[in-house]
Order: structure tokens, then C-alpha cells, then sequence
């Protein structure tokens, strides 16, 4: 029999100094709802608070550090509540949230996927517009459709379309997730109202090197072309231009962990990628999506364009220093209501 509860997920990886605010303003949670916590191998004292909370309808489970998308896997797996709501153990909800998903919930029964966000359109949007916002584009829609946070999802979709996040990128996980789920759906309900706050800070793995980042933007490629083609809501020009766009953003991504390194040692990895036929024409077809890219992003791939690897490693090296000191001086964090 279906009803409104949730279950929330929350992977957990030492992270001691965040998980009791995060634990404490889920506290609002209804009787049919559930929490589980999936400790991924923390070496702190995660583990140890966590165990605190289980009295209050909390699911604990341990496992080896095997990161997010597999701690993620196992929520899902556990899950037995009808809804989906994902949530970093760094991060909190606001006061409120609850009553504010259960008469959203209850207005839109036939939803598969309900988003919150502040910045949100809450203009009908279609599907189609939802997996384009989730890759990256159609920001009119609001910026955290790729996200797995701030969002109620139909734990019967996920179930039957076989939805999981998968453990082999290191970059996208939640942008492929979502376009899947998103590609599955028959209703989104879109909410502008935030209920997520979410803590952005210097030592997240986007800001870390990982020698994987190749093999990563090669499969998040071959997912995103599998989900487009399979929606059957593109025409081949569509899922070409945004594949296209998409490869622009894999470009840029690659420099900014290689620009974050120390010197240029690892620009091989970006030079690699830029040798292949796709990445070099989707750099050298920059003018057409010049309007749809965000103004630090331009500049990158103008460099590499115009010039050469090394002056687009250095600006990103400028851009990294500029927000290295940014979060220094917020103490390596910044929490946004999103």
C-alpha cells in the first residue's frame, strides 16, 4: 500500500564534524518515514555518533570505503519506505522541510520526481527539458537538476528502471542519474522553495586529482549518448548538439583537475584527451555553443583553443588560488540554500 513516507539516504564518510547537524534537522521526520546511514569505511568517529541516532527509526549500515555512489547503491537497495530523498551527511534541511514535502506529496500523487530549489522555473517543464538541465544546459530551470539533493523521487521508478548510480565515474555520477531517472519519468513537479542547504567546500573530490578522470569522461559519454538515444525524445541533430555541448564540458573538466595540481606534471592527461576526434571537434565547434557556456568556462576553452594547454592550466590555476582563498577566509566552507 503506498503512502508518503521517505526514506532517506545518507552516506557517511568522516565526516564527524557535520553529521549531528545533519542528523538533527532530519528530526522533523513523520512516523512512516526512515533514515539510513551508510557509513563507507569512515575512519573518525562518524560511525560512533551515527550509532547514537539509530533509537530515533535509523538504519545503520557499514561497509568498506567503496565512496558515494556505492554507499548511495545500498540506501537504495534498503529502501523501503514509497519515496527517495538523498542527502549529504556535510549538509542539512531546513526548518520546515517536512511539512512542506508532505503537502507537495499530497497535491501530486501521480509526480514521479519532485524538485526544490529556490532559483527553480516552475513553469511546466517537460521531460525532455529536465534531462538537458541535468547535463548541464537549460539553466532556465534552475542549476541543481543535476543534483541527487533537494529532491522527493518514486522509489517504484528507480526499482523497475534499475536507476543506481554508478560506482566507475569519479565525475557526473549524479548528472547521469538524474537523466536516467528523469528520461523515466511521466510527471516532474518542479517547487520553488528551498528546503536543502548545502556546504560547498575545498576539500570535496571535484577538487581533487584523480588519474581515473579520463576513463571517467569516457563512460559518462557513452551513458549520456545510451540515455539520449534510448528517451527517444531527441532528434539526431538534438543529441548530437548536446552530446556535443556535453564533450565541452568534459574538456573543462579535465583542466580544472589538472590545473589544480601542482605545476603542469599531469597536463598529459588533458593533451591525451584533446587528441581525440570527438573532444577536438567539439573544441574547434566552440563558437556555436559560445552563448550556452558560463563566462570561467569560455575563457578555458578559448585558451586551449586560441593558444595552447599550458596558458589554460595556468588559468585555472589563477581561478583555484582566487577561490582557495575565498573559502579560507569562510572558514574551507561555504553553506548555500539551494
Amino acid at each position: 500500500m503506498l503512502n508518503n513516507g521517505i526514506s532517506i539516504i545518507i552516506p557517511v564518510y568522516n565526516a564527524e564534524k557535520y553529521i549531528r547537524q545533519c542528523l538533527e534537522s532530519l528530526m522533523e521526520i513523520k512516523e512512516d518515514d526512515e533514515i539510513i546511514l551508510v557509513n563507507d569505511g569512515s575512519t573518525d568517529k562518524s560511525r560512533q555518533i551515527c550509532r547514537e541516532y539509530e533509537k530515533y527509526n535509523i538504519k545503520l549500515f557499514n561497509q568498506n570505503n567503496s565512496g558515494v555512489s556505492a554507499a548511495r547503491n545500498v540506501g537504495i537497495q534498503n529502501a523501503s519506505k514509497s519515496w527517495l530523498m538523498f542527502v549529504d551527511a556535510d549538509d542539512y534541511l531546513v526548518k520546515g522541510w517536512r511539512k512542506s514535502v508532505d503537502e507537495i506529496i499530497n497535491n501530486n500523487k501521480d509526480a514521479d520526481v519532485m524538485i526544490f530549489a529556490k532559483d527553480v522555473n516552475e513553469k511546466k517543464c517537460t521531460i525532455k527539458e529536465c534531462i538537458e538541465a541535468a547535463v548541464g544546459y537549460k539553466n532556465d530551470l534552475g542549476k541543481t537538476l543535476g543534483m541527487p539533493v533537494s529532491k522527493i523521487y518514486r522509489k517504484s521508478l528507480i526499482e523497475q528502471k534499475k536507476v543506481c548510480f554508478s560506482t566507475e565515474l569519479i565525475n557526473g555520477e549524479d548528472m547521469i542519474f538524474n537523466a536516467h531517472v528523469y528520461s523515466n519519468c511521466k510527471k516532474i513537479i518542479t517547487v520553488k522553495k528551498s528546503i536543502y542547504v548545502y556546504y560547498k567546500n575545498m576539500f570535496s573530490a571535484t577538487n581533487k586529482f584523480n588519474s581515473k578522470i579520463i576513463k571517467t569522461e569516457h563512460v559518462f559519454h557513452e551513458e549520456l549518448k545510451k540515455i539520449l538515444r534510448e528517451s527517444g525524445l531527441f532528434t539526431t541533430v538534438e543529441q548530437r548538439t548536446l552530446y556535443e555541448k556535453s564533450l565541452l564540458n568534459g574538456i573543462y573538466a579535465v583542466m580544472y583537475r589538472v590545473g589544480i595540481c601542482k605545476g603542469f606534471r599531469n597536463k598529459q592527461y588533458l593533451e591525451a584527451l584533446l587528441k581525440e576526434e570527438e573532444y577536438k571537434n567539439a573544441l574547434e565547434n566552440l563558437s556555436i555553443y559560445i552563448n550556452e557556456i558560463d563566462k570561467k568556462k569560455k575563457v578555458a576553452l578559448y585558451c586551449i583553443l586560441k593558444s595552447n594547454v599550458v596558458l589554460g592550466i595556468l588559468y585555472i590555476k589563477i581561478l583555484y588560488m582566487v577561490k582557495k582563498l575565498i573559502y579560507k577566509y569562510k572558514n574551507e566552507g561555504i553553506n548555500l540554500n539551494i
